[in-house]
Order: structure tokens, then sequence, then C-alpha cells
């Protein structure tokens, strides 16, 4: 049995939480080394936490020093703030300060989060997307801006480096009872919702535990390349607004937009124009191709993966008939 000790940036995320617990209960993993600028991290058996900026000129010896032979890298900034050069310096340089730091430490596999918006979503590009596409982020939306330049960073590490296997892994919709994104939350959180008038919006749902067995099986099985985490089946907005017992309302989507981003400024929900966009056009993944070369195909549905994050977190569901 091969064995791993694992390092996982941005362990004390929403995906990086979920995979450090995944891993460790599985026996050919000897140690989970979480890196993280939090100061706190919950202790457990084979887990070791340490303190650090991905960007740090201490990650290598980090790396080395523990024996790490795979990693996982979360440690990004998902949502805009108002730093833009600190949130590339964080998402994109510290991608690459990590990559190198990986290359020298010798470990075997980099596996680096990515995610649907650097498709982005858009009228003329409402098909589903393939592993190969070429990605086009929304105007304006700096995470998937930086993931796209962090998707290129890898596959120049891919090539460069054959001897370390690179895999990037774009995620549909994550949910699960750990999520706790400011994003999400506050958004559904709110008594009523609006659409924009004509609007196709549309996205995959997969589960928190399902991602985590994805990755650890890209760590298994995986070369290097591109992987599409994609949830089972579709959900339209509508068809979520209405399982949370939501009442929305339909509005021209440059009046909706506006009041968005106002909402946004004043602090009542967290948006950014991928998740505006996102109302108006779908924004679909094809993980067959995935599925196929690891040997794991998600289970959960969109609706009972939405019932059970609702149920955690105390959202009202539509009362049955």
């Amino acid at each position: 049995m091969e064995r791993h000790r694992v390092a996982i940036t941005g362990v004390n995320g929403y995906v990086g939480s979920v995979l450090r617990d995944f891993l460790l209960a599985r026996e050919d993993v000897e140690l989970v080394l979480g890196i993280d600028i939090q100061k706190k991290s919950k202790p457990a058996e084979k887990y070791r936490y340490i303190r650090s900026d991905i960007r740090s000129e201490k990650l290598e010896n980090i790396l080395k020093s523990n024996g790490i032979t795979d990693i996982f890298h979360f440690a990004f900034i998902l949502e805009n703030i108002s730093d833009e050069e600190l949130m590339y310096d964080i998402n994109v340089n510290g991608t690459e300060n990590l990559l190198r730091a990986a290359v020298y430490s010798g470990a075997r596999s980099v596996t680096v989060a990515s995610s649907i918006s650097v498709f982005g979503a858009w009228e003329k590009h409402s098909r589903v997307h393939h592993e190969e596409d070429i990605p086009k982020p929304n105007e304006g939306d700096k995470y998937g801006l930086h993931k796209t330049i962090v998707e290129g960073i890898c596959q120049k590490y891919m090539a460069k480096h054959p001897e370390m296997r690179v895999m990037i892994v774009r995620f549909s919709g994550v949910f699960g009872p750990n999520l706790k994104s400011n994003l999400t939350v506050s958004a559904m959180r709110q008594p009523f919702a609006a659409l924009p008038i004509g609007g196709k919006g549309a996205f995959q749902v997969i589960h928190e535990n399902e991602v985590a067995k994805l990755c650890y099986l890209a760590m298994k099985k995986g070369s290097s390349g591109i992987y599409h985490a994609a949830g089972r089946d579709v959900i339209t907005m509508k068809e979520l607004y209405q399982l949370l017992g939501k009442k929305y309302i339909y509005l021209p989507f440059r009046l909706l937009k506006a009041l968005a981003m106002l909402a946004t400024r004043i602090k009542l929900v967290v948006t950014n124009s991928f998740q505006l966009e996102l109302l108006r056009f779908p924004v679909l993944i094809d993980g067959e191709a995935t599925f196929k070369r690891l040997g794991f195909k998600p289970l959960k549905r969109a609706t009972e993966i939405i019932m059970e994050f609702a149920k955690t977190h105390g959202l009202k569901l539509k009362k049955k008939e």
C-alpha cells in the first residue's frame, strides 16, 4: 500500500477542513499537515498544524521537514475584497510559490482547487463545458480571473516538471452541512429573492463529502491534467428558491444588478458579477471523463444536498403539500 504524508493549504477553510477529516480516516495516510494563516485548528491524531502564509519563503522547508508527499491547495480568497493587489498576491503569487516549493521539496503530487467561474456565465456559451474548453471568466469577477491565471501556472508546471503530478480540479457548487460561506448563506437567509426576467440560471451541486473523495482519488489515481467535479444533476435558480420556500419576483436584470451591488456595499448580502450572471445563464460542466478516470461518480442529488444544507443552517424549506 502506497503511503501518503499530505499537506492541505487553507485547511481551516470549507473544503480544506472537510478534506482534512476525510484523509485522517484513511489508513494509507500517515500524516495530514494543515497550513493556514488562521490561529485555530482542531487537534486530531495524525494531524499537525503550522500557521503560515502561502506566500512564505519558508514553505519549501515546511514541506521538506515534514516529509510531505502530496499537497492539496485550497488557500484562496473567494469573495472580492477592496484590496485587489492583496487578493491577487495570495491567489496567484501564492499558488506559484506553493508549486515552486513543492518541486524543490520533492512532492509527488499537487491538487489545486479551481472553479466553474473560469468559464463565466455567458449568453452564447450556455452549453456544457468539457475539461479542454478555454476559460472565459466574467468581467469584474476577480476570483474567476485569478483561477484562470492559476490554471495557466499549473499547466506550465505540468510541462516543466513531469516528475510531479499536478491536478486541477474545477468544482461546481459545493454544498454540505459545513458550508458557512457568507456569499451563499447570506443570500439564502433573505426572506425573498429576485430573478431576472427571462433568466435561465442553473448549476450543479456536489456534496462536500463526495468532493473530498474525488480529491483523494485524484491523489491516488490521477495524472497531470484537469478534472471536473460536477454534481449528479442540475438545479435551476428558480427551483432552488422554490425548494427553500422563498418568495421571488422578476425584475429587469439591470435593476436587479444595481440593487444587488447596493446590498453588497451595505453588507446586506455578498455577491459578484459571476454570481449575478449565473441568475441569467447556466454554467454546467461535464464530469464523465473525470469520473471514468478516477472510478467514482457522485450519487447524491441536488435537492437532497440542498435540503441537508438548509436544515443544518436553520433555513426554512418548502412545506410538503
